[in-house]
């Protein structure tokens, strides 16, 4: 019982660690994202002058 227990909470601990690194990847690609936009509509704009 004491075993399953331990498998059980490991398993759950790896769940929310990847969850946590994928969000964190998410957030991190958004960003760049955001930031690639930004820039390339500041080029454009800085372009036509």
């Amino acid at each position: 019982m004491g075993i399953l227990k331990f498998i059980i909470r490991t398993i759950i601990k790896l769940l929310i660690f990847t969850i946590t690194i994928s969000f964190a990847i998410i957030k991190f690609v958004i960003f760049f994202t955001l930031i690639f936009l930004t820039l390339g509509a500041f080029a454009s704009r800085t372009q036509k002058y």
